[in-house]
């Protein structure tokens, strides 16, 4: 019974919905209107050819730090492959292009030569990671923008710490109910009673 009860509760911690968002359709590159990532998505995958423009909600209020993954291996063919940009974030809607309470950079860079021969080498990597750090004062919404330097498609991931739900409340326990007794049961116990008073007055006699 303490087993079912703590995967329940445990199950009830889990954010509502979580789940990946991917850009199947191009996210929005209005700096005045971005793209609203629904509560409880636990993951962004996006492709980084222009402008994106985010709005995430249900995030985990305070500091912490959000997570990026590009990758250029689904494009790659040979030579030199190079392609970066901007990731700006605010607490509060962007007031203009490049409004931001933080950004960092990111970059991906790879060079292969001699495919298929004795002398192939290569240098750089086809992956690389980026984070932002809020701060304590962060609320659980951000507004986020992904620039490019260039059209170069790179695909990217974005890993959302989620707000934690409290746990769901245990449904009341109930008392039995009072069993009614029937009226023949009372006649019968009224009856039984008298016999005994009439037996007692009988041996004081």
């Amino acid at each position: 019974m303490r087993t079912v009860l703590a995967a329940a509760l445990a199950f009830a911690a889990l954010p509502v919905g979580a789940a990946t968002v991917t850009e199947t359709t191009d996210f929005s590159s209005d700096w005045f209107n971005p793209t609203a990532i629904a509560s409880g998505t636990s993951q962004v995958s996006g492709t980084a050819s222009d402008l994106d423009v985010l709005l995430l909600t249900g995030l985990k209020a305070g500091a912490q730090t959000l997570a990026f993954g590009f990758s250029g291996a689904s494009i790659y063919t040979s030579g030199n492959l190079t392609a970066g940009g901007a990731i700006l974030y605010s607490y509060t809607p962007f007031q203009w292009g490049w409004d931001n309470d933080g950004m960092t950079n990111y970059q991906v860079s790879y060079n292969s030569w001699n495919v298929g021969t004795p002398w192939f080498g290569q240098s750089g990597a086809l992956t690389s990671t980026a984070s932002l750090t809020l701060n304590d004062a962060f609320l659980g919404t951000l507004y986020l923008a992904i620039v490019p330097w260039n059209a170069t498609p790179l695909a990217y991931t974005i890993d959302l710490p989620m707000a934690v739900a409290a746990p769901a409340p245990l449904p009341p326990t109930e008392s039995p109910a009072n069993v009614p007794v029937p009226a023949a049961g009372l006649l019968l116990g009224a009856a039984l009673a008298l016999a005994g008073v009439a037996s007692g007055r009988r041996k004081r006699a």
